[in-house]
């Protein structure tokens, strides 16, 4: 239907698939002159040492951990290069289900020094949405860690949000 076609406030999918290669790239630093390289085997517990600035921090690093000064003059960084996949489904009247997995593409940048990592991950989100106002609740698998729920509002263009709502209800341990 024509009249359907042009209406900008009228769902005009069913389902919708999205493929994206996120973050590709690498970025180089130059050392800074007081850059150490850190070599640590145990674990530092820093409660109760005293730090309150940069300067105790690194007089507690000169008396605890062993390090030599950077001999390197830059250094390479590699993004977050992650492969992002999705659909979303037009359930009913405002009412969708979108699915994404997002998974760390590792096979560029093999030459960097150093590498940021995104996890991988799953996630649902159910959401109902009207021209004035939207419920969205992420559910979120991470591969290596529990499950999480979050949930946003929106009220026109104002998004609302947390990606843990156990983080509202003041949990000790999440």
């Amino acid at each position: 239907d024509l009249k359907i076609k042009t209406r900008r406030d009228k769902n005009k999918y069913n389902l919708k698939l999205g493929a994206a290669l996120l973050d590709v790239g690498r970025l180089t630093f130059k050392s800074a002159p007081n850059a150490r390289n850190f070599s640590i085997n145990n674990t530092i517990d820093l409660t109760n040492t005293g730090i309150n600035n940069q300067a105790t921090f690194d007089n507690y690093i000169k008396s605890n951990v062993n390090y030599t000064t950077a001999n390197v003059s830059e250094y390479t960084l590699a993004l977050p290069t992650t492969l992002s996949l999705q659909a979303d489904l037009h359930v009913l009247k405002g009412l969708y289900v979108n699915g994404m997995w997002n998974k760390p593409f590792t096979m560029l940048n093999d030459n960097t020094t150093y590498r940021a990592y995104t996890p991988e991950f799953y996630a649902v989100t159910p959401r109902w949405e009207s021209r004035a106002i939207g419920l969205y609740v992420p559910v979120i698998f991470p591969q290596d860690r529990d499950m999480t729920i979050g949930a946003t509002l929106r009220v026109g263009p104002v998004f609302a949000g947390t990606t843990n709502i156990a983080t509202l209800f003041k949990q000790t341990s999440i």
